[in-house]
């Protein structure tokens, strides 16, 4: 039994009706794909910030722990003096601003950067 020129006209539409359903799909996919890939660059820029600052914050713990041991556990050590309190202090704010001043320069890079990758994109190739 052979086809009819109606069959095949039929057959030829639902073939392009799939496919325009398929690049639909495919087009959807991308778009998925895309968001994903931004959503995975920003999660570990995020990762590498919650880790510069945790870098920031250690050295504060640090000395807040061993001041705390100085003073309960180890009774043979003099007690902690207002000079040791106030080193502490002033470790933690250098460290506090030095964070500040790490996360101003980061931006700063991440801004060059964007920058350079513009001007890179107008200037026609050599």
């Amino acid at each position: 039994m052979a086809l009819t020129d109606e069959d095949k006209a039929w057959l030829a539409e639902r073939f392009d009706a799939t496919d325009r359903r398929l690049d639909a799909i495919e087009r959807r996919l991308d778009a998925v794909e895309k968001d994903l890939n931004q959503l995975k660059d920003y999660t570990l820029q995020f990762r590498a910030e919650v880790i510069r600052r945790f870098d920031a914050v250690e050295p504060r713990l640090d000395v807040l722990g061993t001041a705390f041991n100085s003073i309960n556990i180890q009774p043979t050590i003099q007690p902690l003096t207002k000079g040791m309190i106030d080193m502490g202090s002033v470790v933690s704010q250098l460290a506090g601003a030095q964070q500040i001043s790490s996360g101003r320069q980061f931006e700063f890079e991440k801004r060059i950067t964007k920058l350079e990758e513009q001007v890179a994109k107008l200037t026609p190739a050599a």
